[in-house]
C-alpha cells in the first residue's frame, strides 16, 4: 500500500493528542472520516494518553487484521512495510511516549510522520537513535 500522507497529515490539536490524532489520520487514509474528538474520547486518558492495547482494538474496529507488537526492531519494522502494512510506532520522545507512522525506510534511515508542531509533520530518525 503506498499513501501520500501529505494528503492525511494532522497536526494535534491538542497536546497529548498524538494517539488520536495517529489514529485519526491512519483512518482518512483508509477513507474512514471519523470525528478527532470521538476518537478521542474512546482511546485517550488524562492520566496515561493513549494505551497501546486500546489503539489496537480501536482500529481493529475498522480493519480485518490489526497487529501488535512490543520491543520490535528495525527488521520487523522494514518487514511490516515491505508487506505493504501501515506501521505506527509508540516511540520514546523526550521521556514520554510517543505515536508516529512509519512511512519508509532507507536502511538506516527511518521516516515518520508525526503530528506534533516541532517536527513541522515528518520526523526522520536514525536506526541508531
Amino acid at each position: 500500500m503506498s499513501i501520500d500522507w501529505s494528503k492525511h497529515h494532522r497536526f494535534m490539536p491538542h497536546p497529548g493528542w498524538c494517539g488520536p490524532t495517529t489514529i485519526w489520520m491512519v483512518l482518512d487514509a483508509c477513507g474512514v472520516k471519523k470525528n478527532i474528538n470521538k476518537i478521542t474520547k474512546a482511546v485517550w486518558k488524562k492520566w496515561y494518553g493513549t494505551p497501546p492495547q486500546l489503539m489496537a482494538a480501536y482500529l481493529a474496529r475498522y480493519f480485518g487484521e490489526v497487529g501488535y507488537e512490543e520491543g520490535c526492531e528495525i527488521k520487523d519494522i522494514e518487514w511490516h512495510l515491505g508487506l505493504g502494512r501501515i506501521v505506527i510506532v509508540n516511540w520514546m520522545d523526550r521521556g514520554v511516549g510517543h505515536y508516529s507512522i512509519v512511512s519508509g525506510y532507507n536502511g538506516n534511515l527511518l521516516t515518520m510522520i508525526d503530528s506534533s508542531r516541532e517536527r513541522g509533520g515528518v520526523h526522520i530518525m536514525m536506526d541508531n537513535e
